[in-house]
């Protein structure tokens, strides 16, 4: 097998600076590379039958050349193997006991570098092994390259957005040279990966100002417990704070790795901020804490499905009794999932009517077009009405108050 070392050597750096990050205190002598890849072997186990698959490489052989090695069980590391990671930059005077300081600054520096090295080199054995289309090999480098980041830097500090960018300004740049010796075919493939990859992990801003603003007209009780949360912007899925914000392929598999699989086969809250952005949070969150108590261009439940390896959204509606949302939010909320990009459906799965009553002020959800109040039977206007501050003449065409 071509190339199997080559990338080995980057991944066995990456899970000893991941090793060496997990204890904390940044001490080798409380560093254990064995007891770090135990705690994880599912997620080790899934990287390396996803890296097999992607390069075609013989899933027995690759794991034995990996366990010549040595890398991927305990084994001593010291501060000139940091060093040698993390290309010196800290100085010799790094290679006689370094501070714990010194050695967290080293792992930083090698985690940038390693990632940098296998991400490259992760591109160059696929196209190697034919995988040339970059539509089809891309998704599955990131999601290789999000779970790597996991392992060098369980914090979330080293993300592959940023390792994509590394490596385009340290790598493809003089890959792509006029003068390069690189073979135009393979110019052409790394092109394609970076314009994809960017794609997948870039997944720039939204733009602005696209939707009615729905404000909160829920119960004020549950407003008042969410206030403590508001701008907070945690994101950790608690069901008590901000929902987790999705604008990337990589914050969604990010996302979806931290649920179960029983949570994933149920619908999940969700919200899109006023910045046109999709929040995540468990299905029995208040839509007014996933979104911080602000207002939103939509809110409802959502639900996800696997499709030929990819994420795609089964279900989708507006029901949100906290914003109770008009079925003219879909673009908004269209908007928002084709930003991340994740495949839709054309409108909402399941639409939910929600009027407020003239006569008695309540909130009712019309059924088969019965447009009656269930509190006290009064009619019901046929445009949306629930914001009793706005004036709703205008709700579904112009889309802003």
């Amino acid at each position: 097998m071509r190339y199997v070392r080559e990338l080995i050597a980057p991944l066995g750096a990456i899970v000893a600076v991941g090793a060496l990050n997990a204890t904390g205190t940044w001490s080798f002598r409380d560093v254990s590379v064995g007891a770090f890849l135990a705690g994880r072997r599912q997620q080790w186990d899934r990287l390396f039958a996803a890296v097999c698959s992607l390069c075609a490489f013989d899933a027995d052989e690759a794991r034995a050349a990996a366990d010549e090695t040595g890398y991927f069980r305990d084994h001593d590391l010291s501060a000139p193997l940091l060093v040698l990671w993390s290309a010196g930059v800290t100085g010799a005077e790094s290679l006689h006991d370094p501070a714990p300081a010194v050695v967290r600054r080293m792992c930083r520096m090698a985690a940038d570098l390693q990632l940098t090295e296998f991400l490259d080199m992760l591109v160059a054995v696929a196209l190697d092994a034919g995988a040339d289309d970059a539509a089809e090999g891309a998704p599955r480098v990131t999601e290789i390259l999000i779970a790597a980041c996991d392992l060098a830097d369980p914090t979330g500090s080293t993300t592959p957005r940023h390792v994509h960018r590394v490596w385009r300004v340290a790598r493809l740049a003089s890959a792509l040279r006029p003068d390069s010796p690189t073979p135009e075919h393979t110019k052409a493939g790394l092109r394609s990966y970076d314009e994809t990859l960017e794609e997948l992990l870039g997944g720039g801003p939204p733009e602005r100002d696209y939707g009615y603003r729905y404000r909160y007209v829920g119960p004020a009780e549950i407003a008042a417990t969410t206030a403590q949360f508001t701008g907070t912007g945690t994101g950790t899925d608690t069901g008590t704070g901000l929902g987790t914000p999705i604008a990337s392929v990589a914050d969604f598999a990010s996302w979806a790795g931290r649920q179960s699989p029983a949570e994933l086969a149920e619908p999940f809250t969700y919200v899109v901020g006023l910045d046109g952005r999709l929040r995540l949070a468990p299905r029995r969150s208040e839509h007014v804490a996933c979104a911080g108590g602000a207002a939103v261009l939509g809110a409802g439940e959502i639900g996800f499905v696997r499709e030929a390896g990819r994420w795609a959204v089964g279900e989708v509606s507006n029901q949100s009794t906290g914003y109770c949302p008009d079925v003219t939010s879909w673009p908004a909320v269209a908007r928002a999932l084709d930003v991340v990009p994740l495949r839709r459906p054309a409108a909402f799965t399941h639409e939910v009517v929600f009027r407020r009553c003239p006569a008695c002020a309540e909130h009712n959800i019309v059924r088969e077009a019965d447009f009656v109040c269930v509190f006290c039977g009064g009619d019901l206007p046929e445009a949306w009405n629930v914001d009793v501050d706005v004036d709703v003449a205008d709700v579904g065409r112009s889309g802003r108050p």
